[in-house]
């Protein structure tokens, strides 16, 4: 019940927000590995924000929410019982820095909360089930609007110690994505 609740906030958040604040839509899949040999697979729907920002020194700052669903899986067979297989839905604000080269290339940094299926994959102890998604990434945009997006994301889910016990776990992948 707590897991559907937060998937019908964060889909109100992202697809029912008032279109003033945000101008663009996306969506993005990705792949990866990560701590203790986990296997990560994501789907993101994305809303850019509508306002850009500029710093002192005239750099483009841009960003959008990202609503996720990550499924983490660990092939290894441990020689005790411990959960192999988890869900996370995640609602995050992300910081978008592009800069333009040859090709319109972008650094992105954010932080969310995530609520996860279970408190433990391959033997670390997550703490809680609400932990924070914390981020940063590279990647490129091309196409005639720069509608697609190849990128790598570190993301890494941990309590901050909100808990006694804060072990995290650290998922790097390779995102695809489309931008409508």
């Amino acid at each position: 019940m707590k897991r559907n609740l937060c998937v019908i906030l964060c889909c109100f958040m992202l697809c029912y927000v008032n279109t003033a604040y945000a101008t663009r839509s996306g969506v993005s899949i990705g792949a990866g590995q990560g701590t203790k040999h986990v296997r990560g697979y994501r789907f993101g729907m994305t809303r850019s924000w509508a306002n850009d920002g500029v710093t002192p020194n005239k750099r483009k700052l841009t960003g959008y929410w990202e609503l996720g669903f990550t499924q983490i899986h660990n092939p290894v067979e441990y020689d005790f019982p411990t959960n192999n297989n988890l869900e996370a839905t995640s609602g995050s604000m992300v910081l978008r820095i592009p800069v333009k080269c040859l090709l319109q290339f972008y650094f992105d940094a954010g932080i969310g909360v995530a609520y996860l299926t279970n408190e433990e994959i391959s033997t670390r102890d997550l703490g809680t089930r609400w932990l924070f998604e914390d981020r940063l990434g590279v990647g490129i945009l091309f196409g005639p609007r720069y509608q697609y997006e190849l990128g790598y994301r570190l993301i890494h889910f941990s309590n901050g110690y909100l808990a006694q016990v804060n072990q995290g776990i650290n998922l790097h992948m390779v995102m695809l994505g489309y931008w409508l």
